[in-house]
This record gives structure tokens, sequence and C-alpha cells, in this order.
């Protein structure tokens, strides 16, 4: 039913930007969240969209553990077996995992029965049971890739949820550049892919406000893409007796992270980076997460509580909201 929607939205389209306009623009829904696409390009940018589109509907289906026919999900419904898998997945979770590594696991794309349990989009929320989260968090989850395909742990799956959306702007920046394209600005959920030789500015959600309002400007100048991504508690989660309950989880725990911050935005080479390190970070906190920036040639703006915001790396940023403010991350 998506993938028909999709098609017929893409038709609308078409019809519409025949006229060979310079500028198009489309929103659509893919991988659970909104898909918004504006770019510069004529007769070229139309094919170009018409080429996100498909491959959207490619990786939507590919990628999502809840589409029964998805590589993902016959990974997660092979009780443990190897299953063989495309070229393409076999390198994104060979890099994944190499990350996740790196990252002394704060990056875990086994948790999804633990995130189950969670059910973050429960109409009614409540606290999972500790033991079913404990047994969760203790049973086997390894990840291992081998010539035969690749397998998790009989109790575990895999959820590409932290870096699925950067991956997609990965791939749409390879279509922009195959049509030439001359500007774009493409938004997934949390991540955003920047395209062009231009001058961009980007705004960084307001914790806990209202979508679409904004404390601070990102400026980003350069050529070719440039990839944004930012993880913050309020984008699911539910409040109970005070406390806020977010989808991200402490690999540790098994529990929401808890560490005083709100959200966590990166500027990084490539979309699943981006996408990989604001969740790897928010997970680690501000100081632990230094090197791993460093080494993946990032940056990141951090948000706590207090509303307070740390800069690690290059970052060039106005904050425009006073509430906030910018301030000195201790060693």
């Amino acid at each position: 039913m998506r993938r028909k929607a999709w098609i017929l939205l893409l038709a609308l389209l078409l019809s519409l930007a025949a006229c060979d306009a310079p500028h198009h623009q489309w929103t659509f829904l893919a991988m659970d969240t909104v898909v918004s696409v504006d770019l510069q390009g004529g007769l070229r940018g139309v094919e170009a969209l018409e080429a996100v589109g498909e491959r959207m509907a490619v990786l939507d289906a590919q990628l999502d553990r809840f589409t029964a026919v998805s590589e993902i999900a016959r990974i997660n419904h092979a009780a443990g077996e190897a299953v063989p898998i495309s070229e393409e997945l076999r390198g994104w979770l060979t890099e994944i995992q190499a990350f996740s590594a790196a990252s002394d696991g704060a990056l875990d794309v086994t948790l999804g029965k633990l995130s189950d349990l969670w059910d973050f989009g429960a109409a009614k929320p409540k606290m999972p049971d500790p033991s079913e989260v404990q047994a969760r968090l203790q049973a086997k989850r390894g990840l291992e890739i081998t010539d035969k395909g690749v397998r998790v742990g009989a109790d575990a799956a895999l959820d590409l949820g932290a870096v699925g959306k950067g991956i997609a702007c990965d791939e749409i920046a390879r279509i922009l550049q195959e049509k030439g394209t001359k500007r774009a600005v493409v938004s997934i959920g949390g991540s955003i892919l920047l395209w062009g030789a231009d001058t961009f500015r980007v705004g960084i959600r307001t914790p806990d406000g209202a979508a679409g309002e904004s404390f601070a400007t990102l400026q980003l100048t350069g050529g070719g893409a440039q990839f944004v991504s930012t993880s913050g508690r309020y984008e699911r989660g539910f409040d109970l007796n005070g406390m806020r309950y977010h989808h991200i989880l402490d690999p540790q725990t098994g529990a929401p992270v808890q560490n005083g911050l709100v959200s966590v935005t990166v500027i990084a080479p490539t979309g699943w980076q981006a996408d990989a390190l604001s969740t790897a970070c928010f997970v680690l906190g501000i100081h632990k997460s230094r090197a791993l920036l460093s080494n993946n040639h990032a940056a990141a703006v951090f948000v706590d509580e207090q509303q307070r915001v740390f800069v690690l790396g290059e970052v060039s940023m106005d904050i425009t909201d006073a509430r906030f403010v910018r301030t000195e991350a201790t060693p």
C-alpha cells in the first residue's frame, strides 16, 4: 500500500514538473518518518526525484526489520543461523560492526528485542519488567559476518534504526551526483543531506520544543555532500512519574540513557557516520565522545538538561534562543 501511494504521488509530481522548472520539491513518508527533498536541476531534477523515490522504496523494504521479506527480517527470523545477504548489506554491516567496536559498544544494532520490551509507540506506555530487560540484555546478541552470510544470536534482533536514515542520505547523494544536481537539501527525520557548492544554514531543533522550533543555526560551507544528524530524547518515548523514558537505550543497562543530555547533533563526512555518531555520542556523553568524533573527522553539538551547549570540533554556529548558553566542555 505504501509503495502504491509513492507511485501515485510521483506521477502527480512528474505531471506538474513537466515544464522543466529548475526547482523541485517532494515530501513523502519512508522509514517511518517524513522525507523532504528540495533540489535544483531542471529536467534532470525530475529524474533525480524519481530515482530518489525508487531508491527509498527499496531501502525501506530492505532495512525495515518489521517487513517480513526484508533482508534484516530474514536474519532476525533465522534463529541464529547464517543468512545469505546482498553485497550491499554486507558492506554496510561490516562498517557498522567496526564502528560499534570503535565506540566500545555505544552503538549496538542488535538491541531490537530489547527495544520491543520498552514499546515506545504504545498508546498506554508502561515500564517493562526489570527481569525481562536483564534477560534480553544478557542474551547472546553478537553480530557475525561470514562467507556464508550474516547471523545474530537466537535471542537478538537487528535494528538499523540508528543508521538507516544516514545510509539513505548516502544513497541519495550518489543519485544527485549522477544526475548532475546543482543544489539540494534532503531531510529524512533527524538526518540531513546538504548538496552543492553553497552555504547552508541549518537549524538545530529545540530539545523538547515544538517541531520546527530551533535554538541555534549551523552555517555549513563547502562542495559536494555534507551530512548532519541529530539524536534527541524528544524523538520517541514517554513520560512516567516525572521521568522521561526515550528510545536511545544504553547497551550496558538496557534502559534509556540518563546522563543529562537531551540532544546531540553531529556533522560528519558520510550520512551513516553522522547517524551512528549522534546515537553513540548520546550514549557515551561529552567527554568520552572526543576521540570517536576526532577519529571520524566529525564535530558535534551537545545540549544538556540545563540548556547548556557544548561543542566538540570545528562548528560555525549562532545560538538564536537566549535560554541556551554555549559552555566550554571541561577535559
